[in-house]
Parts: structure tokens; sequence; C-alpha cells
């Protein structure tokens, strides 16, 4: 299939081991890996319970952005802290680099990507309705072997080559390499991060 769909319903739920809060995976490859073995990418939402210090992904690259919520600061080793407290603004990170969370003002939930270093590059973008829809692949380097569409407002309908895709507010796309698609309409203030996964050759 050159593209596969995932509602919300089927994100999978499961806590952290620090009790700190949860994460519900909505995609990871390649098929069947997991965050304790050597994952290329992985997409999900955590829900951010309490302050405290982030797991530790050696070899891994980080973009999260706020999803809701009244956000957190970010504390990454030897940078200034960062105030995460505008919603469906991305930030980027090292996942080795020791990072702690201080909430601001309760709990929140934010969208989270992880690349492996040595295998991936992300280039992400954040679209709103009205503005150009993102091509398929960038307009400059090599052919992302995926890209990711999450919506985080709204509803937004894409059309490609075997039919429309509806996709609403926390559903994904994903594309693989060469597929298009093109808008066909988007609710007023829809929101979507778009993701193109772009393999480096390192490894």
């Amino acid at each position: 299939m050159a593209w596969r769909r995932i509602g919300a319903a089927e994100h999978r739920a499961m806590p952290w081991k620090n009790g700190g809060g949860s994460t519900a995976e909505i995609a990871i490859a390649p098929p069947g890996a997991s965050v304790a073995g050597g994952f290329d990418w992985r997409l999900s939402i955590a829900t951010i319970e309490g302050d405290g210090p982030f797991s530790a992904f050696p070899g891994y690259d980080r973009t999260i952005l706020l999803l809701a919520g009244k956000g957190m600061v970010l504390t990454v080793a030897g940078e200034a802290p960062h105030a995460l407290d505008r919603p469906f603004v991305p930030f980027r990170f090292s996942g080795e680099a020791a990072t702690g969370c201080r909430l601001l003002d309760g709990p929140c939930e934010d969208l989270n990507l992880m690349v492996a270093q040595d295998r991936f590059a992300a280039q992400t973008t954040m679209w709103t309705a009205g503005a150009v829809w993102p091509a398929a692949q960038p307009a400059r380097g090599p052919r992302p072997e995926a890209t990711l569409v999450v919506v985080c407002r709204g509803e937004v309908t894409l059309a490609a080559a075997d039919g429309d895709i509806v996709l609403g507010t926390r559903d994904t796309l994903v594309l693989d390499a060469g597929t298009t698609t093109s808008l066909r309409h988007a609710s007023a203030g829809a929101m979507a991060l778009v993701a193109h996964l772009t393999r480096t050759g390192k490894s």
C-alpha cells in the first residue's frame, strides 16, 4: 500500500516506567520494532503528568510540539531552558542529552517524533489551513522514504491516486516514497505537522 491512515482510536497506549506519564504510540518503523530495540523512527503522543527527567534515547533526534495544556519548560543539557508553552510549535533536541521537564500549570500532551541519527533525517513543517499544501517531497535533496502527516487541529481531506483520505484531529497518514497527495478540503483553522523522513545512508 502506498499510504496508511492511522486513526486516533488506533493509538497504542503504554505507561512510563517512572510513573510520570503515558505514551500513545502512533507508528514505529520497522513494523514490530520497540523502543527497547533499534527502531528507525517512532511517532507518539505523550501525556506528561508531573515534573521530572525525560528518558534518554542515545543516537536519536527528537522533535516535540505541544498539543494540549499550558505546556512545560525543558532544560536540555548545555542549553538555556526552553519554554514549550505555545501549541503546535516544533522543538528539536538530541535524545541523548539529559533533559528535565517542569510543567507550567498541570498536565499536558505533546507530539513526539524520534528518528535514528545514523539512518534518517527529519524535515518538519507546520501547515495551516489557507497555506499551500506541502509537496510530497522537499524541493531539494533526496526523496523521502516516508512522509508523515499528523492533523493537530481540525479536519483535512487529501486526494490520493486511489481516492480521498479524510483525516480528523490526531489522525495520521503515513505515505510511502514517491506517493503524492493534494489538498481537497480543510476546516477553518486546521493545522497539521508534515514530516519528511529521508534515509541518510550512514548505515
